[in-house]
């Protein structure tokens, strides 16, 4: 538990980190950003890594990361824990997701999947920051039976997306690249 920054395995990713999986955690910022494996990915690489448990914030919060900077790559990664970040309106520190609550431009997010639920003012599938000045890539990802709470919500993200699902009965979409899948596609394989 934090007051700032907090996250499990480090604060800021500047390199890269590969099959390393946090399970069964309790990531706690009441007043700071918080994510499940780091706080930053400052530029770095996150490689075949995964969350499960909680993570709770006063601010931003997300599965694996809090914030990712320019360069910054999320390949092969997973979340299963439940995700709470601030779910009243402002000018920053709101958002939570999935894999990544807020990133600057040029983030990069591929081949990850997230079946927790997300809570926030903005929330987010796969991830949730919403910067209309951003372009980060989301490609073939996939949220599964996540819950999104929150004023503004997406099964996946609302960035440049490619070949991502999410599971039909929870959310519709409007975000080009995302397609709804049934629980059944997902089982047998279509998604």
């Amino acid at each position: 538990t934090g007051t700032s920054t907090y996250a499990v395995f480090v604060k800021e990713n500047r390199g890269t980190v590969e099959n390393c999986h946090v399970v069964n955690s309790t990531v706690s910022a009441p007043s700071g950003w918080a994510g499940g494996f780091a706080y930053n990915n400052y530029g770095g690489t996150i490689k075949n890594c995964s969350f499960s448990g909680s993570v709770t914030s006063g601010n931003n919060a997300g599965g694996i990361a809090a914030s990712a900077t320019s360069g910054a790559q999320f390949i092969q990664c997973r979340n299963d824990g439940d995700i709470i970040g601030k779910t009243t309106s402002a000018s920053s520190g709101n958002y939570a997701g999935g894999i990544l609550a807020q990133e600057t431009n040029g983030v990069t997010i591929s081949d990850c999947y997230n079946t927790g639920d997300i809570t926030g003012y903005y929330a987010g599938g796969i991830v949730a920051s919403r910067y209309s000045n951003v372009t980060t890539t989301v490609t073939n990802c996939h949220s599964y039976g996540a819950t999104l709470t929150g004023t503004t919500t997406y099964p996946i993200a609302n960035e440049s997306i490619t070949n991502c699902y999410y599971l039909a009965d929870s959310e519709t979409d409007s975000v080009s690249g995302t397609t709804a899948k049934t629980s059944n596609e997902f089982s047998d394989g279509t998604a």
